[in-house]
């Protein structure tokens, strides 16, 4: 599963693109609800004219009651997946957690990052069209705006 989650992560970074004028926010979020859990993804990202500046990836995930038990070993496995990327510059993850709910939040500063984090994040061009970024987002079954 953190293959997975960092697999998807640094595929939908790339594949994000920045649209005409200053700057331009595509908010995009999904849903997944079960007898076990919801949880909701957001993404959030920033763009001056042609380049991506900032990214926002939350992630809520409330647990049945009878799983609440398992959350700390839960937000362990998430933040887990973000391991080695800790003090890198433009590079932040938080959680917090309740009895039931997690909420883990990823927010990259690319303006911040240098060449070699970039790199090290699989992030090699944050060139490319805003409406192509919306359709890759829609494609995965995000709904943006």
């Amino acid at each position: 599963m953190k293959k997975y989650l960092v697999v998807c992560f640094t595929i939908i970074m790339i594949s994000i693109v920045t649209g005409c004028g200053s700057n331009k926010t595509l908010k995009c979020s999904k849903e997944d609800n079960s007898s076990i859990m919801n949880k909701k993804e957001t993404y959030t990202i920033t763009f001056k004219k042609d380049t991506i500046t900032k990214v926002e990836y939350i992630e809520d995930i409330a647990v049945a009651e009878n799983y609440s038990v398992y959350i700390q070993q839960l937000e362990e496995s998430l933040k887990g997946v973000f391991t080695g990327f800790e003090g890198m510059n433009g590079f932040e993850v938080t959680s917090t957690t309740d009895k039931n709910n997690i909420k883990i939040a990823v927010n990259i500063d690319l303006s911040k990052m240098d060449e070699a984090s970039k790199k090290s994040l699989d992030i090699v061009d944050t060139k490319q069209n805003f409406n192509d970024a919306k359709q890759t987002f829609e494609k995965q079954n995000y709904q943006c705006k």
